[in-house]
């Protein structure tokens, strides 16, 4: 389990980086339009992932927890 939290880590590092690129981009305020709209679009694509992202290290944590208390008791 330890190793899948890592993993996550990992991957979310990665979208952030992705995420900052990405948001430079945005500031620069392409001259068309629609482009930039579809950038904002993605960016908040990659916030939700982040989020979900979030929510399965949470779920695998508590599973991980469960599965320490049994074998404690």
């Amino acid at each position: 389990m330890n190793n899948t939290l890592e993993n996550l880590e990992v991957i979310n590092i990665l979208i952030t980086n992705d995420k900052y690129r990405l948001d430079t981009i945005i500031e620069e305020e392409p001259k068309d339009k629609r482009l930039n709209n579809k950038l904002k679009d993605i960016y908040y694509c990659i916030e939700e992932i982040q989020q979900q992202l979030l929510t399965i290290a949470y779920v695998i944590e508590s599973i991980r927890r469960d599965e320490l208390k049994k074998k404690q008791q």
